[in-house]
């Protein structure tokens, strides 16, 4: 008897699986901060290897190796049907464009600090992602859904309050010091406005919200795929486009570059630990989108996907805890980031309690 793909079949192992999507999606970019050392460039390319050889795992494990439901793979695909194949393209096109969204949001992380960057970027594509996936999926009640994208929203205003009075705060001297640990003088993005940081962080999250639609598409309806092998493909497409991305950037071409050039030399001599960091990175993050696209099949995909945006609490806590970003900040930020917190734990509650079976 062949073996299925395995799926959550309950509202709470849905909403379990969901809320570790939540989790991982918060603490994937630590590896950004612990590979300090390690050019911007090597750190990424090892983090498309991550998430690629990830999502093979999951594919051939508890995905049982089927692109399409019921093993039908070779039937669909010869079949030539128009739907069959834009979803087939819809795949890709979600992981072609998560990765520039992506690149652009671990640069933000680099220039604006883990818990700003988070915020900023992640609750712009909660708002409009949310949006956008229950255009294509109308699963759940929608006025729960939208309350709660609207709490995100209100907790995406009181964090960049916060940032905009904390960089009021820092001396001039503060901000070299804290730019300096991140940025090289060869960067095109050091030396930056706010105005610029903000904008960084915002274009991602726009970009960020478009890739999760697609991905709805793709498994949507008779000729959807399996949610493993609709993730592979995306995943295929971010290994596959990581290499040109970061030659534009690694040259400032559309693409704000991070730290100085760098060359496949320097990729070669980096150590077995400063290549894991990137790998380590890429497995976190694909273990919490597939958690999150596979939570989608029970709650609904614009349900969970709203869950799995609000990981800036998870973020934020690790900025806020671990790396000290807001240390020596006014009452008035830190009242900021409770409500913040306040915010984002609301919208998560109201949404879940709008998914399908609560």
């Amino acid at each position: 008897m062949a073996q299925s793909p395995w799926v959550p079949d309950s509202f709470g192992v849905g909403l379990g699986v969901a809320l570790l999507s939540l989790v991982c999606w918060g603490s994937w970019s630590n590896t950004v901060k612990a590979a300090a050392n390690v050019p911007f460039a090597c750190y990424y390319a090892d983090y498309g290897i991550g998430v690629f050889l990830t999502a093979v795992v999951y594919f051939s494990s508890l995905g049982a190796r089927d692109l399409y439901p019921d093993g039908e793979t070779d039937v669909v695909i010869a079949d030539g049907d128009n739907k069959s194949i834009y979803k087939f393209l819809a795949a890709i096109g979600a992981g072609a464009i998560f990765n520039v969204a992506n690149l652009l949001l671990v640069v933000a992380i680099q220039i604006a600090g883990i818990s700003i960057a988070f915020p900023l970027a992640i609750g712009m594509a909660l708002a409009l992602g949310t949006v956008l996936t229950y255009l294509i999926d109308e699963s759940g009640d929608a006025l729960m859904i939208f309350s709660g994208v609207g709490l995100g929203i209100c907790a995406i205003l009181s964090i960049a309050q916060a940032y905009r009075i904390t960089e009021k705060d820092y001396s001039a001297e503060q901000i070299q010091d804290r730019d300096a640990l991140l940025l090289s003088k060869e960067s095109s993005a050091a030396n930056k406005s706010t105005r610029f940081k903000i904008l960084i962080c915002l274009f991602s999250g726009i970009l960020m919200s478009l890739w999760s639609p697609l991905a709805a598409y793709s498994r949507d309806g008779k000729q959807g795929m399996t949610t493993y092998g609709s993730f592979l493909l995306y995943t295929a497409a971010v290994i596959i486009t990581t290499p040109p991305l970061l030659w534009m950037q690694n040259r400032n071409i559309l693409l704000p570059r991070v730290g100085s050039q760098v060359t496949a030399s320097a990729y070669l001599q980096l150590s077995a630990t400063e290549h894991c960091w990137g790998l380590l990175g890429g497995f976190v993050w694909s273990t919490g989108t597939i958690a999150n696209l596979l939570s989608g099949d029970e709650l609904g995909y614009a349900v969970s996907y709203a869950i799995g945006q609000s990981a800036p609490v998870v973020a934020t806590l690790w900025g806020l805890l671990y790396y000290k970003e807001f240390a020596g900040c006014s009452y008035t930020v830190l009242t900021l980031l409770g409500l913040m917190f306040l915010f984002y734990g609301g919208a998560v509650a109201v949404i879940a309690l709008g998914g399908d079976g609560a």
